[in-house]
Order: C-alpha cells, then sequence, then structure tokens
C-alpha cells in the first residue's frame, strides 16, 4: 500500500519546521515516504530536498490565511493513504 506523511509548510519558518520534522519521521517510523506541500513564491533549500520524496506548491486562492488551503491536501498527495502532520511536531519514537 502506498502510504506517507504529508505536510503543508507554507513560508520559510514553517519550510525549516517541515525539515525538522521530516528528519525525526525518517529516523523513527517504518512508513516513512514524506511530501511537503509549500507556497507557490517559497523556495526550498537544496539541502532539505534530499529528505522529503515529494515537494509539491500550494495553489493560494487568495484567501488571507496560508493555512486556508489545506482543504487541497487531497488533490495534492500522491499517496493513497495519507497522514496529515503539522510542521511544528517532532517523532521521537515508533
Amino acid at each position: 500500500m502506498d502510504r506517507g506523511y504529508f505536510i503543508f509548510a507554507q513560508g520559510q519558518e514553517y519550510i525549516r519546521l517541515a525539515y525538522a520534522l521530516a528528519l525525526s519521521i525518517k529516523n523513527t517510523q517504518t512508513i516513512n515516504k514524506i511530501c511537503v506541500a509549500i507556497g507557490q513564491n517559497d523556495k526550498m533549500p537544496k539541502d532539505y530536498n534530499k529528505v522529503f520524496d515529494h515537494v509539491v506548491k500550494v495553489k493560494n486562492v487568495g484567501l488571507k490565511h496560508p493555512m486556508a488551503n489545506e482543504y487541497q491536501i487531497w488533490d495534492l498527495t500522491p499517496f493513497k493513504e495519507t497522514i496529515h502532520v503539522e510542521a511544528d511536531m517532532i517523532f521521537t519514537s515508533n
């Protein structure tokens, strides 16, 4: 089964947090495929790309708050089974 984690990370601070979360997932979880969604104008640091299996751009639909775009998860996820996690968390064990 194709399973993975999906993280919304719009803005440079959330991209940094998503990177830390992705490292913790890769080090602790057996299901460890990760997709991160970043804003259309966000820049992903090149050294971050190695921990993300998929990087997608979120189409901002003109909403005031970037997190209001989360409804797009089902169109953006590459996984059949998606585990949505917040960028500001860390996994410490499985």
